[in-house]
């Protein structure tokens, strides 16, 4: 059932960084591709983004620590 487990966590980790990078890319070519022009559903857009990548931020730190504690 381990073995499982870890398939199961790589693969949603996979789906949320791919998910993660689309959106990136969407919120990047709409911000320099399209003519500037400040509407609702494009602050919306960069603050879910901004939001979603702030929390791969502290995951990731979080994991750091956490595997660094575990080494000790």
């Amino acid at each position: 059932p381990s073995s499982s487990f870890v398939y199961v966590i790589s693969g949603v980790h996979a789906a949320h960084v791919l998910g993660g990078i689309a959106a990136l890319a969407v919120a990047l070519i709409h911000a320099f591709g399209l003519p500037f022009k400040l509407t609702r559903r494009r602050k919306l857009r960069l603050e879910m983004t901004l939001i979603y990548w702030h929390f791969v931020d502290l995951l990731w730190i979080y994991l750091l620590v956490f595997f660094v504690m575990q080494q000790s």
